[in-house]
């Protein structure tokens, strides 16, 4: 049955109305009606979301305004009222402690500058880790550094002595003059003209007019100026020191206070407090990631924590890459310690999910391929995993919808919420999840989207009961379900006959290039559009795990399904393997490593995460182990899955559009329209080169004899529909029958009817004496 839940029911949630938020004021309650909630409900946080979505996540404390009604997100529901209120004693402390760490850490850095102790850590560090190289060049550092400042305290010393000097200089020269105009009043006398001391001056002004209105008139007027300018300025300035003093008082008190909320040596009972109060996607900055990490318990990080590590006057890098918005979350790089792997975060993850305000699944810490030692951080808004797909793009015209098997067709969302296409030339894929994961989901609107190319032909095999597929029949070219030995059979001549395909598709290229076609070196949607037997075809299993763990027919699978995806790759064969229990017996190893598309959905241990999605993936921080399967409760995570190639250029999770089986039936009708249009009514039927049964048999034969059944099984293995009689596979029986009629009669020992190799060849030869003298 189909894995994801199509509309809701009332145990989803309750919606209940609240006042109008512009009427609550902080700190009052807002009052329930005492029937609305049970003993049960008071336990459960509440997630009131519209219509179409159930609830999935509580979290951050936070109230918002949906459709006329209030989703409220991890408040605790109690029969009589909601309480909004805040501890206001506690925030004041909090915040008082915020600005106290700001100055402590102003203070410190200011210190650390002067002393030099970030070149003394490097150095003390480099000492331990004997790295004498490093050590001298530091040291040589630390020499220069101190030198420098010296040179600078002499330059500084030099400037003041060069002013002082000047300053003496001035003054001095001032005093001769003085000196020397009261020398000459005194020998030539006060009322001496002027004209008598400088000859050729006249104008009969005395030096003692001069002297005392002159001079000290000057005097007493540039000393009044200046006495009024400086009365003025500082009544302009008392005027304004008030205000001038408050705002350098609250912007230094707001720059601590800043500097405070980023330091790392807060006490937990701030930083515990700090992440209570964080808020919807605003919440998330440098500082409160290196406060998750801080608090995950990690013994290396504890360390490092302690040395300094994270802070500006540690000396290693800290961020790769600094914090930025990512689509609809945050991303950043983090070079981790010295003894704190990758892999120790993520093994961490639910407690660092916790520490930063978000659900374990809206946290992602892997490890980049290129580069060792550093996390690779990605945090969701919060809500952005529960809140509903987009529906599937070739809904909204499906009146005049058309895909094409080469371009691919939409499948899913990322989260950036960009479309993923679901790409099928040249490409296999590979779907794990319990059930109720939505592993199907993806399987079935991937051939809902290439049944609506005319071109494409699709087998479906479900190795169990069920009718997840069966609104497609009309449009598919074969569907067989169930857990019996016919879907096994069914399937494995399928696989067969895809096989056998291999050689018409092959030589129909050699045709096409020996025909002078430059492109015919794989299929195109050109060369499919003329060559029937070109037309791309694709093959879902669906339940693989019973096909390959058979006793009779798993290594045969195994064999035909490696050969098809190592060979496939420029034919226009697609293959869907589909389990809810991956591993390397129901999806084998050499499949796996060949395989262009994997999807993990909700998985129970990091053995069966991966086993879909590569070795190692769980460690470096690729897992769907922490996604959850829509149950009787809620939805879970269904239709999320992690991808490792294929479908994202990166490592990365994606939500699968979701088709409601109701719009099954148009689609199909769709289809079936395009199909007719493009004048194929049927299943497009290759054409079989004409074949000899005992030129067939000579080449699947060894030396020994075989049974009459293992021979039909050789030649059903080789060459696919050639041996199929009444649209089944040829029997042992139908082959002795056959074998008879060309002048073979095979004799039935024990009722075993061996085939004699000797006996096929040497009829061969008497047929065509040319081939027996070669």
């Amino acid at each position: 049955m189909s894995e994801q839940p199509h509309g809701t029911t009332d145990t989803w949630a309750k919606l209940i109305q609240f006042p109008h938020p512009q009427h609550q004021q902080a700190g009052q309650t807002l009052a329930l009606p005492a029937d609305t909630t049970t003993e049960q409900d008071a336990d459960r946080e509440l997630d009131v979301r519209d219509d179409q979505q159930p609830p999935a996540r509580t979290g951050i404390t936070a109230v918002a305004q949906r459709g006329g009604a209030l989703a409220v997100r991890g408040i605790k529901a109690t029969p009589g009222a909601i309480s909004t209120g805040w501890d206001a004693s506690a925030g004041a402390r909090r915040h008082l402690m915020f600005v106290y760490a700001g100055a402590r850490d102003v203070n410190s850095r200011a210190w650390a500058r002067l002393l030099h102790r970030d070149l003394t850590a490097a150095i003390r560090q480099a000492r331990a880790d004997r790295n004498y190289g490093e050590l001298a060049v530091l040291e040589q550092q630390r020499r220069e550094s101190a030198n420098a400042r010296w040179s600078r305290i002499g330059e500084m010393l030099t400037v003041a002595g060069k002013a002082t000097k000047a300053a003496g200089y001035t003054l001095a020269t001032l005093s001769a003059l003085f000196l020397l105009v009261t020398v000459g009043v005194a020998v030539y006398g006060a009322g001496a003209e002027i004209g008598e001391f400088f000859p050729g001056n006249a104008g009969g002004a005395s030096w003692e007019s001069v002297w005392t209105q002159g001079y000290w008139a000057a005097v007493a007027g540039t000393a009044t100026g200046v006495a009024d300018t400086v009365t003025g300025l500082w009544s302009v300035a008392m005027a304004l020191f008030p205000w001038l003093t408050g705002a350098g008082l609250v912007g230094g008190i707001a720059a601590l206070h800043k500097t405070g909320k980023q330091s790392h040596n807060l006490p937990d009972w701030v930083t515990s407090a700090t992440y209570d109060e964080q808020d919807a996607a605003d919440d998330i900055d440098e500082s409160s990631i290196l406060g998750a990490l801080r608090h995950l318990g990690i013994s290396g990080l504890d360390k490092a924590f302690k040395a300094g590590w994270g802070t500006p006057t540690h000396p290693a890098r800290v961020w790769e890459t600094g914090l930025g918005k990512d689509g609809k979350g945050w991303r950043c790089q983090i070079r981790l310690p010295q003894q704190v792997p990758v892999s120790e975060i993520a093994r961490k993850k639910n407690v660092l999910a916790h520490n930063l305000g978000r659900l374990a699944v809206e946290v992602w810490a892997t490890e980049p391929k290129d580069k060792p030692g550093v996390l690779d951080l990605w945090i969701a808004d919060p809500g952005v995993l529960t809140d509903p797909v987009e529906d599937w793009p070739l809904l909204a015209e499906l009146s005049t919808a058309v895909t094409d098997y080469f371009a691919g067709v939409p499948v899913a969302v990322n989260m950036r919420g960009d479309t993923v296409t679901g790409h099928f030339s040249g490409k296999n894929w590979a779907n794990a999840g319990m059930m109720g994961s939505g592993k199907s989901t993806l399987a079935i609107t991937a051939c809902l989207g290439a049944m609506l190319d005319p071109l494409v032909d699709i087998d479906v095999f479900v190795l169990a009961q069920n009718a997840d597929y069966e609104m497609m029949r009309p449009r598919l070219r074969s569907l067989v379900t169930g857990a019996g030995e016919e879907t096994v059979e069914a399937c494995m001549n399928t696989l067969r006959e895809l096989y056998a395909e291999l050689d018409i598709r092959g030589k129909a290229l050699a045709e096409h290039t020996r025909n002078g076609d430059p492109d015919a070196e794989k299929v195109s949607r050109r060369l499919a559009e003329k060559d029937a037997r070109l037309r791309p075809r694709i093959m879902v299993i669906d339940e693989c795990q019973a096909l390959f763990l058979h006793e009779e027919h798993g290594k045969e699978a195994q064999r035909l399904a490696i050969l098809l995806m190592n060979a496939s790759r420029k034919y226009g064969i697609t293959l869907m393997f589909l389990t809810p229990e991956p591993s390397t017996d129901s999806l084998p190893r050499k499949l796996m490593a060949v395989m262009s598309n994997t999807a993990c959905f909700a998985i129970g241990d990091q053995q069966s995460n991966d086993a879909i999605l590569g070795t190692s993936a769980y460690r470096r921080g690729i897992s769907a182990v922490g996604l959850e399967p829509a149950t009787e409760e809620g939805p879970g995570d269904v239709g999320t899955a992690m991808t490792s190639r294929g479908f994202l250029a990166k490592p990365g999770l994606m939500r699968c559009y979701y088709v409601p089986r109701g719009q099954h039936k148009a689609i199909v009708e769709r289809a079936m329209q395009l199909r007719q249009a493009a004048n194929i009514t049927a299943i497009a039927a290759v054409e079989q080169e004409p074949r000899d049964l005992l030129t067939d048999l000579d080449h699947v034969l060894g030396e020994e004899k075989v049974s009459a059944a293992e021979a039909a099984k050789a030649l059903v293995a080789q060459y696919g529909r050639t041996y199929h009689r009444g649209g089944k596979p040829m029997t042992g029986p139908q082959l002795v029958a056959e074998l008879a009629d060309q002048g073979i009669k095979v004799p039935s020992t024990k009722n075993l009817y061996h085939v004699d190799p000797l006996t096929v060849r040497e009829q061969v030869a008497r047929r065509s004496p040319a081939d027996a003298s070669d």
